[in-house]
């Protein structure tokens, strides 16, 4: 006989009351994680242990959550995050402001040296911080072109937290001619993105060396001149050409404007000749820069990689401010209720506006009209007419003699001008009354 057993089990059914999510808002910077929990309870109240909640976003192009409730900011807005238990959603607001931002400056960097040489001098590139929040915690790895040679590049933080410098030293004896890259990551603490800073080493048989007379080149207006030389650094396979350029022929002229350099001369310094222009504008003093460049196409392969040369040229300006006031045949003689003629002009263009002020310093006697003149950096060579009346004034007083002053308006005209002298007319009234 086989006797049997039977085991009954109960099947209680739980209604879920409500799911609520911690934080239930929250604000973070772009970048940032936060960690969400979720309390289950049932329709007493009571806590569910060991509830394990779904995860979702309504946007997922500002928040990401993952099964664990680990919330991540992707980018600026606001998102709802939901934490669903037995088809009861519990809600939570983000809302996602602009994280902080690293900016470099220089934001890539390119460096020269010759093959041999010592290596050039460090790089310093600053970092900043744009937007809100800190970026701590830098560190730069230098991750070098593949198929090149490394360790050529060592960057190092004077801190690890922006603003900050980053100096970037180079090694290049053991480089041969040409041209390397390589990307300066850096990375922080305050968020899994990375920075690149690109940086290129171009490595030359030699360079282009410049030497100015006394240190400096400087030239006037007037047309003088000043010099600086030019000379390989290398003796090249075959000639190397070089092309000289000023920046601003209006200011400053070369001679000549090519140089040749052959294996055989290229050790000998050439002279070129630098001219000031004339130019009949207040501009003070220009600087102006003057380039060496090498004519890839026509020189030694070896030099086409050197960068360009460069000096800064001064044009001391030999204008000075001041106008012209002219009189109607040499002379302004009116009588009382009839009208005479003065001419204003410019002696030089301005940079801005110049406004020039008319008195009469003795209104019952002459009055003028306009009592100013504007002129403009277009206009200022064409002549303004200001008129001069003589004043009826029923009185035998004889012939009377007034002053009229032209006088720059200093608050409103070119600085260049504020300094420009009067100008003073002598005006004649004769009397008509007998």
């Amino acid at each position: 006989m086989l006797a049997g057993g039977c085991t009954t089990r109960e099947i209680v059914v739980v209604e879920i009351g409500v799911v609520t999510l911690h934080p239930n808002t929250a604000s973070l910077l772009d970048g940032q994680s936060l960690q969400f929990t979720a309390i289950v309870t049932d329709a007493d109240g009571t806590l569910l242990q060991g509830a394990t909640v779904t995860w979702t976003t309504d946007n997922p192009g500002v928040v990401s959550i993952d099964s664990t409730g680990v919330l991540r900011a992707l980018g600026q807005g606001t998102a709802r995050v939901y934490g669903s238990f037995g088809g009861v959603e519990g809600t939570a607001l983000v809302s996602v402001l602009a994280g902080p931002t690293l900016v470099l400056s220089p934001d890539s960097v390119v460096i020269g040296a010759a093959a041999g040489a010592p290596p050039p001098a460090p790089v310093i590139v600053q970092l900043t911080v744009e937007g809100q929040g800190t970026i701590a915690g830098l560190e730069a790895t230098s991750r070098f072109a593949a198929g090149q040679p490394g360790g050529w590049l060592t960057a190092s933080f004077a801190g690890t937290t922006a603003p900050t410098s980053l100096t970037l030293t180079t090694q290049t004896s053991s480089l041969a001619p040409g041209a390397y890259s390589a990307n300066v990551v850096i990375e922080s603490d305050f968020n899994n993105d990375s920075t690149l800073l690109p940086v290129s080493l171009v490595v030359t048989l030699g360079g282009v060396r410049l030497a100015e007379s006394g240190g400096s080149t400087s030239v006037t207006e007037s047309g003088s001149s000043d010099s600086f030389t030019v000379v390989l650094e290398a003796r090249p396979g075959s000639d190397v050409v070089l092309d000289v350029r000023s920046a601003d022929e209006t200011e400053v002229t070369v001679s000549p404007s090519r140089l040749t350099f052959t294996p055989s001369s290229w050790s000998t310094p050439r002279a070129v000749v630098v001219t000031g222009k004339n130019d009949t504008s207040l501009d003070g003093n220009v600087t102006t820069t003057v380039s060496v460049t090498v004519v890839d196409a026509l020189s030694d392969p070896t030099y086409a990689l050197v960068p360009d040369a460069t000096i800064m040229v001064t044009t001391l300006d030999d204008e000075r401010a001041s106008f012209t006031v002219r009189e109607t045949g040499g002379r302004t003689r009116m009588r009382e209720g009839n009208d005479d003629e003065l001419r204003v002009e410019l002696d030089v263009r301005p940079t801005s506006n110049v406004v020039i002020d008319v008195r009469s310093d003795d209104l019952g006697e002459a009055t003028v009209f306009p009592a100013t003149l504007t002129f403009t950096p277009g206009n200022w060579d064409q002549e303004q007419v200001v008129t001069v009346r003589g004043v009826e004034d029923n009185v035998r007083d004889g012939t009377q003699t007034t002053d009229v002053t032209f006088s720059v308006n200093e608050a409103l005209s070119d600085p260049g001008f504020r300094d420009a002298p009067d100008q003073t007319v002598e005006v004649v009234t004769l009397d008509d009354d007998d």
